[in-house]
């Protein structure tokens, strides 16, 4: 693989990230138990910690190139995002106000963002790539494991939970 393609994967894995902050923040907006603004608000502040370490990657990788043809369009093993993100699925996620149904459709998306980084691990054969990728992947792993504790809290009647490391 060359640098060109990882250059498209952390592009892709930066849309990604932009997309969890996005709707991390948007969800802030509704929910309005303390201990849930403070799990939503850490897992918007992670998505920001992840964009910014992608960031550093593509510049060093952008660094590593004499030169960059952005024209030649690289297929990297990513759905589209319609499909990842199931953007059609949003709007009824936000107009609820449903904290329940936000959680389920976040879980869906990061397991999305997880299988993108752990396909993409076997892909590349950069080894700083593939350590970001299995630190992000490792993240994804617990945001999925924070938000279904705190999805099935929900579920039987009972408080948002939130720890910063489970």
């Amino acid at each position: 693989m060359g640098i060109d393609t990882s250059l498209a994967i952390i592009k892709q894995a930066i849309d990604i990230e932009q997309f969890g902050y996005e709707f991390y923040n948007n969800m802030r907006s509704f929910v309005r138990n303390r201990a849930g603004q403070k799990m939503i608000s850490h897992l918007v502040n992670m998505e920001v910690d992840h964009i910014r370490w992608l960031e550093e990657e593509y510049d060093r990788q952008l660094d590593r190139l004499d030169e960059f043809d952005d024209t030649e369009q690289i297929d990297v093993s990513i759905e589209g995002k319609s499909e990842m993100f199931v953007v059609d699925e949003l709007p009824g996620v936000f107009r609820d106000s449903d904290p329940e149904k936000a959680l389920e459709y976040a879980i869906m998306v990061e397991k999305r963002s997880m299988a993108f980084y752990a396909n993409n691990l076997k892909i590349t054969d950069d080894d700083n790539i593939r350590q970001l990728f299995h630190r992000l992947a490792d993240f994804e792993k617990e945001h999925i494991e924070l938000l279904d504790i705190n999805l099935q809290s929900l579920r039987s009647g009972g408080p948002w939970i939130f720890q910063r490391s489970l």
